[in-house]
């Protein structure tokens, strides 16, 4: 009974010290990225066992549309879209593992990666990402710079392209009396100004604070 008990007991040892042998320096990170910069954040992945592992890291992104993120390991950099990868790592090593995230709108996105041995699953550790996309005045003003309303002169619509963080437009006559407003600023979208007169008018671009982000204007034939 005693050798028994002695036994069990000496299992359960040996698995509590096999579990835990993969270790990530950084688990959690949560950070600002600048919209348009490519930012990478390094946790680096320890093998405490005294065996060669083959391992496998698998991602679960969770990112608007237009963000970009990838994983390097000690293998390669991979393009975005590849969610999983194996690589293999040496008895007591310790290597970098890099995530990299590129923003391109003012939301918030976010990852979790986990990285387990592929013959013992349970021998895993987890990592997440929380990443902000934040606007500096420099990527503010190209962006804004970059946002295009056509054709221009207009006769029955006009569209918008790079629209940017706009929320509405609102159509001024000269005189400054608002005229028309859309909200609707999908990519391609078509605006119709087919019953406005002819002449100069100013479009006000608001995005969803009700801040004015410019003015341009357009010309009605």
């Amino acid at each position: 009974m005693q050798k028994a008990l002695l036994f069990i007991i000496s299992i359960l040892l040996s698995t509590q010290i096999m579990w835990g042998q993969l270790t990530l320096s950084q688990t959690s990170f949560t950070e600002d990225i600048e919209i348009g910069q490519d930012v990478e954040f390094t946790t680096y992945l320890t093998n405490a066992s005294d065996s060669d592992l083959n391992l496998r890291w698998t991602s679960t992104p969770n990112v608007p549309n237009g963000w970009i993120n990838f994983v390097c390991d000690t293998e390669q950099c991979y393009p975005p879209g590849v969610e999983t990868a194996d690589f293999p790592i040496a008895a007591g090593a310790t290597v970098p593992i890099k995530v990299t995230f590129r923003a391109s709108t003012q939301e918030q996105g976010n990852m979790g990666l986990r990285i387990f041995e592929i013959d013992d699953p349970n021998n895993k550790v987890d990592a997440n990402f929380v990443m902000n996309g934040v606007m500096t005045s420099n990527t503010d003003d190209l962006a804004l710079e970059n946002i295009k309303i056509y054709p221009n002169p207009a006769s029955n619509y006009i569209k918008l392209s790079n629209s940017y963080d706009i929320e509405r437009l609102e159509i001024f006559n000269v005189i400054g009396r608002k005229v028309k407003s859309f909200h609707d600023l999908a990519e391609g979208t078509l605006h119709d100004i087919s019953d406005l007169a002819r002449g100069i008018y100013l479009v006000r671009m608001i995005d969803r604070n009700n801040d004015i982000l410019i003015t341009k204007r357009i010309s009605k034939r």
